[in-house]
């Protein structure tokens, strides 16, 4: 994603510095499209090898990128510090711990080409290392846009979702893992589901005020810079995750018999999904208005408009086998097409925007 504002922290030729934050969306929108892929045609046979070819790609474009990432924290601490207190560029470090996130849940479609128990310890430390960094960002972050005395408009998107709300996806992960440990390690998949209900909780009443607040600003201020606008369309990525996430543990909670099945849960789970179906097409308008101004130029940003998408798909058909509702299925099926569509273009324009150098120029 690209940073619109303070170019004093954007490097005017390629170096360490090239390689921020922003470029984990790529990690992001890859594994979510690896993710509704094996939802539609499993984990096995030539769909299998296709998917596991993948994961070992993405696996590759995010180790790459974690490297750089510590390296520039070993030789730039204070640089890495400035960038992380900034208040654009900050948010944008919870898409590490994100990526962490969907790393797990891609390796967890990789156990007929790897093995169950190593499987099993991958999809742990990535879980673990999901929610203590982004549990620290998070709070770093807020902290820092707290003390604040004035926010800059123009400086404010929905990229402050990220950093906050972004505690409701890792019980993603988490689902995962106690669906597929809790018989080989009861003790330890129940501190899994009651922590992922705490970070449901954190996300959840973050979004309600985040999203409040970002509302309010919209409605109130000039749009933010053109190259910003993808970033509205994290406000149906986070709506989507919370009703997956709000899905999956109550699910859970009752697998690892911690709390009663709760029908509640699935209600909230549905009205959230349905405040995503509403977030996808204000975000569609407001992208299509500005594309249709030419003021929308490529940028790492795009890949806003692919995460979104399949965690929307996701959360479809788990609400259709939710509340048994066939034609969800379907109406999933058309999301599919538009995500497969929407990564199609970003990669392309990403792959011409890499030869070209100008990938690299964007900070």
């Amino acid at each position: 994603m690209e940073n619109i504002s303070n170019k004093a922290l954007t490097p005017s030729t390629w170096s360490l510095s090239t390689f921020n934050s922003n470029w984990f969306v790529i990690v992001m929108g890859f594994g979510g499209v690896l993710n509704v892929s094996a939802q539609l045609w499993g984990v096995t046979g030539s769909s299998g090898q296709w998917i596991s070819g993948g994961v070992w790609i993405n696996t590759g474009i995010f180790a790459f990128l974690i490297v750089i990432w510590l390296i520039r924290w070993l030789v730039t601490p204070s640089k890495m510090w400035q960038e992380m207190m900034h208040p654009v560029m900050g948010h944008f470090f919870a898409l590490i711990p994100i990526a962490m996130t969907i790393m797990g849940m891609n390796w967890s479609l990789m156990s007929g080409a790897v093995g169950q128990l190593a499987i099993n310890r991958i999809m742990n430390i990535f879980w673990l290392l999901s929610i203590s960094l982004g549990l620290f960002i998070s709070i770093v972050i807020t902290e820092a846009q707290m003390r604040q005395t004035a926010h800059n408009t123009a400086q404010v998107s929905f990229a402050w979702l990220l950093g906050s709300v972004s505690t409701a996806l890792f019980p993603l992960l988490g689902n995962i893992i106690v669906a597929m440990q809790w018989h080989l390690y009861p003790l330890w998949t129940r501190f899994v589901n009651v922590t992922d209900m705490a970070f449901v909780g954190m996300g959840l009443f973050l979004f309600i005020f985040f999203a409040a607040y970002l509302l309010g600003r919209y409605f109130s201020a000039p749009a933010p810079p053109a190259p910003g606008t993808p970033t509205s369309w994290l406000l149906l990525g986070a709506a989507a995750v919370l009703s997956l996430s709000i899905l999956g543990v109550a699910r859970d909670s009752t697998l690892v018999k911690e709390l009663p099945g709760s029908s509640f849960a699935v209600f909230l789970a549905v009205a959230l999904w349905g405040l995503a179906g509403w977030s996808f097409l204000l975000g569609f308008v407001m992208a299509f208005r500005v594309w249709i101004q030419k003021k929308l130029p490529f940028t790492l940003s795009w890949w806003a408009f692919v995460f979104p998408v399949s965690a929307y798909v996701l959360d479809s058909r788990s609400i259709a086998t939710a509340i048994h509702v066939g034609w969800l299925v379907n109406y999933g099926d058309i999301f599919s097409a538009l995500l497969y569509l929407f990564f199609a273009i970003v990669l392309l324009n990403t792959v011409a925007a890499a030869l070209t150098g100008r990938l690299f120029r964007q900070g």
